[in-house]
């Protein structure tokens, strides 16, 4: 009896570290996810300079936009969905601060669409406008 008493105790704590430390990950996910929204520049048009050139790339409804920064800053933008936006809501760029203040010198932005469009690298010499138009109206 005494035995089944502490199979069954040791069971229960078993049990209760199993979902303990699930919650607590999640719960600490969410607050690091919040923090890097709360530190982060966000805008719906990113002034950005490419090539000597200076742009404001709009933040594509139905792209998905990676900007290579140049060598010296490893750091990448991107576009992102606000966590709990209303469906709809149009992506923003989410600047860390290391990548000091715009415009945002890059190196080349990429272009990733749905399955029905093609990914488009806009590089310095590109021309922008024929190559966001590919992704919409510009």
């Amino acid at each position: 009896m005494k035995t089944a008493v502490y199979l069954l105790a040791f069971l229960l704590v078993g049990i209760g570290i199993g979902v303990l430390v699930p919650l607590t990950q999640t719960f600490l996910d969410s607050r690091r996810e919040a923090q890097r929204w709360q530190d982060c520049a966000q805008y719906h048009d990113l002034p950005i300079t490419i090539g000597g050139r200076r742009l404001t790339l709009p933040a594509l409804d139905n792209a998905h936009v990676w900007m290579f920064a140049p060598r010296d800053n490893a750091e990448g933008i991107e576009t992102e969905a606000i966590p709990d936006a209303e469906p709809g809501t149009p992506l923003v760029f989410c600047v860390p601060p290391v990548m000091g203040p715009p415009p945002y010198n890059v190196g080349s932005v990429s272009l990733h669409g749905d399955e029905q469009s093609r990914n488009s690298t806009v590089d310095p010499g590109a021309d922008l406008a024929v190559t966001l138009s590919k992704f919409g109206p510009v």
